[in-house]
């Protein structure tokens, strides 16, 4: 559920197979979403932004400032404070007290910096909560929003607005960008500027609905482009995803027992035969399905090593006429056919290099069986190996 989400409803449905359905608000929205101030250049917008700040500070109205970064972020704290304006800086370096920090943003006199991605989730109650105070601050206009950049997605840029005037809340949002701003010069706003902007130096801000056209449109395009390259990775990505749902289930057979391990007794029966007479049947065949499950991890481990391998350079193939995703999906299926194999054969070489004693458990090096973290998080999600070393 979010807030955010019927502005790409069709990538929702063309991508995920998902409907975005829209559920009225609980109370109507009573947030103004303010024209962006532009400015020719960074130095403009920064002297800008802190005007903006201090000049509404003074009211004692709450501010909340999202930046791009975490170097903004305290930048744009060092510049206020030599304004004599003290701020919470809500960042990746405060994030134990990110909670408390976010709780204090809807606080009369309240000024809070922040990157994007803080505080997201968290409602910001005007007034801390404090019914005389929500009145105050209500009177004030509530909570004002300043975005200091354009984002990549108009859905970044709504939600950080979206900070403001929740459940009915009364609040307020602006960005204030310039003309240098990295996003619009590596997406190319020098090549669309009329001839009089071009290397302009200006503390006023542009009042030319052109540029605003030209703006929309950069975020259009960005928009388009990227989704673009979600759907081709989509692509790419839809046949690793078949392979791992295929060795998924074959390993959670092997896991809970629905499936034996039969490589030692199928390719070494007399070695199968002797562990069992040295060691019981049970102990043999518990220590086979520990290994394979580590070879299979470890077998996948380098599968995805070797895709991630293989895309880098892919592209090159359409230089020849071919189709890299055909390309991309033949070298896999290739791939994941010679897996069972390579499984099987690293099974038995743990035995095979075993040195046997007459123990009471069988004496294999665990420095050979380490489970690789690559997998952890896409194939397992068990707790087989918790207590692996208590096995034996």
């Amino acid at each position: 559920m979010t807030a955010t989400a019927q502005s790409s409803a069709d990538e929702f449905r063309d991508v995920y197979a998902l409907d975005v359905v829209v559920i009225p608000p609980n109370k109507p929205s009573r947030r103004t979403d303010l024209p962006h101030f532009i400015f020719s250049d960074k130095e403009s917008k920064r002297r800008a932004i802190i005007r903006e700040i201090v000049s509404v500070h003074e009211t004692g109205r709450p501010i909340l400032v999202g930046t791009s970064s975490v170097e903004g972020s305290n930048q744009l704290a060092a510049d206020l404070a030599g304004k004599g304006v003290s701020c919470h800086v809500l960042n990746a370096q405060h994030d134990q007290q990110e909670a408390e920090i976010i709780s204090r943003a809807g606080m009369l006199g309240a000024v809070t910096v922040s990157t994007n991605m803080a505080g997201r989730g968290v409602d910001i109650i005007l007034g801390g909560g404090d019914p005389e105070e929500y009145r105050k601050v209500a009177a004030l206009g509530g909570l004002y929003v300043i975005g200091t950049n354009l984002h990549e997605s108009v859905r970044v840029d709504m939600q950080l607005k979206g900070r403001a005037g929740r459940q009915g809340d009364p609040g307020s949002s602006r960005f204030i960008i310039s003309l240098e701003d990295d996003i619009l010069i590596r997406y190319g706003i020098k090549e669309e500027l009329p001839a009089k902007y071009q290397g302009l130096k200006s503390d006023a801000p542009i009042e030319d609905s052109k540029i605003r056209h030209i703006l929309n449109h950069i975020q259009l395009v960005i928009e388009g482009q990227n989704y673009e390259i979600k759907k081709t990775l989509n692509k790419y990505a839809d046949i690793v995803e078949q392979q791992r749902r295929i060795l998924y289930e074959r390993r959670t057979d092997v896991l809970f027992n629905r499936v034996k391990p039969n490589v030692l007794a199928t390719s070494e029966p007399e070695l199968y035969e002797n562990l069992c007479a040295a060691y019981g049947q049970v102990k043999v065949e518990e220590t086979e399905k520990y290994v394979l499950l580590i070879q299979m991890d470890a077998c996948w481990s380098d599968f995805l090593d070797y895709a991630s391998y293989i895309k880098e350079g892919i592209h090159l193939e359409s230089l020849s006429n071919k189709n890299p995703l055909d390309q991309y999906n033949r070298l896999l299926i290739e791939a994941y056919g010679r897996m069972d194999k390579e499984i099987e054969t690293r099974t038995l070489n743990v035995f095979l290099k075993t040195e046997f004693k007459e123990e009471m458990t069988v004496p294999l090096d665990m420095s050979e069986l380490r489970i690789p973290s690559a997998t952890w998080t896409y194939v397992i999600n068990d707790s087989f190996f918790q207590n692996r070393v208590q096995l034996f």
